[in-house]
């Protein structure tokens, strides 16, 4: 299934290498490398435009979520009829005016996504072949010959080979004509700016995503803590990977030429929609007002919970303050199970009358589509019955009675 994918990245690599070598005259090792280098500059120019409409509808997004949640908040208890379909053509009319489209910003992550399977697997086959490194005959990968899948074996990158990786055994070391000491020479510093490029595209994102942040949502509350957390995992896992793990000196180039190309995008989309999308001062106030209210509730909630851990504490004494502070608890406990029943029937209530609501004027529609498609049917058939009728013949004009213009006859 992965074939698919691999075609299309192979043909790319084929016409860097056949521009490289034969056309400009370069080496063939060389040319390989650049051939890499090359892969990723059409891939990734290739889903630029689409990273930026991705940008740009989150952009949008967050422009639209303060008048959204306002409008939200304003229909809330309504349930009628009317109410929902005001709420509906409000909402309508604010994604008009912000020109906000729904697939704009699921469609480019599912092309991406393809292209990067392609563009990975093609690297890991050719410098990694499932043959193994001493055949003498590789298999064909996409468009790419058994004789390219050779020559890409045998390139360097400063005396470095392409599929040589630190975690090697002297014999595999021996084989391909270089040392552990050459590899990680040329490979420490190759992971160092991979890792620092990656770093600061995930500060990039922190950048990009707080000021837009829905801090009402769970969802995005937790997203913002994972990248965080990747920003001390992703460069551990990548300082592992390339010193202990089979990865290719190939793989470790085309990370550095993907996060450094990475780098420089992001910084160039966010400047871009900075200056054709800025955050407008309603924005920003409504924004810092969500904010506080935020960390109010918060603050709120670590309050509580601090003194239901003191008043547990007190609890656990066998005395008489011991058996307030366990009455305390079930007392509270019990009025929180109960503000949250409230608050679950009062939601289902609510959600169950919209949904009655919206299934009236679903039925509405569909029975005023009903009449007008019938009007409709029995204009255009009373329309064909007098297309079909013969024209009437004109009357003649009265002829005289013949018996009156005639004597009769006397006896």
């Amino acid at each position: 299934m992965l074939e698919i994918f691999v075609y299309p990245v192979s043909a790319v690599m084929k016409l860097w290498h056949l521009l490289l070598a034969d056309v400009i005259g370069l080496e063939k090792s060389l040319a390989w490398t650049l051939s890499v280098l090359g892969l990723v500059i059409i891939i990734r120019s290739l889903i630029a435009p689409l990273f930026l409409i991705q940008m740009r509808s989150s952009r949008i997004m967050s422009l639209m979520r303060p008048e959204l949640s306002a409008l939200a908040k304003e229909y809330k208890t309504r349930t009628d009829k009317d109410s929902m379909k005001e709420f509906e053509q409000r909402r309508k009319e604010i994604q008009q005016r912000y020109n906000f489209k729904a697939s704009a910003g699921c469609l480019p992550a599912l092309i991406q996504f393809p292209a990067f399977i392609g563009l990975y697997q093609v690297l890991i086959r050719m410098a990694r072949p499932s043959e193994g490194l001493e055949s003498n005959q590789h298999r064909a990968i996409g468009f790419l010959t058994p004789q390219d899948v050779s020559e890409f074996l045998d390139s360097r990158i400063a005396d470095v080979p392409l599929p040589a990786y630190a975690s090697m055994t002297p014999q595999q070391f021996a084989e391909l004509g270089t040392t552990k000491e050459a590899v990680l020479g040329f490979l420490w510093p190759l992971l160092i700016i991979a890792v620092v490029a990656t770093m600061v595209n995930l500060l990039l994102s922190v950048r990009r995503t707080r000021p837009s942040l829905d801090w009402d949502s769970k969802v995005a509350r937790f997203s913002l803590k994972l990248t965080y957390f990747m920003l001390i995992f992703i460069p551990l896992m990548l300082f592992s990977a390339g010193l202990t793990g089979p990865i290719p000196m190939a793989i470790i180039v085309y990370w550095v030429a993907n996060n450094l190309w990475t780098l420089i995008q992001s910084a160039v989309i966010d400047y871009k929609l900075e200056k054709e999308m800025p955050y407008s001062q309603e924005y920003r106030a409504a924004r810092k007002a969500h904010l506080r209210e935020h960390r109010e509730r918060m603050r709120t909630k670590r309050s509580t919970k601090w003194w239901r851990r003191r008043t547990r504490v007190k609890g656990i004494l066998p005395t008489q303050g011991g058996q307030e502070a366990r009455t305390q608890l079930r007392e509270h406990k019990a009025e929180i199970k109960a503000e949250k029943q409230r608050a679950k029937e009062e939601k289902k209530r609510l959600r169950k009358a919209k949904l009655e609501s919206l299934q009236q004027a679903n039925r509405e529609k569909a029975a005023q589509k009903k009449a007008e498609q019938e009007a409709s049917s029995e204009n255009d058939t009373a329309a064909e019955v007098e297309s079909a009728d013969p024209q009437a013949p004109e009357a003649l004009p009265d002829q005289p009675d013949a018996s009156a213009d005639t004597p009769s006859d006397k006896p």
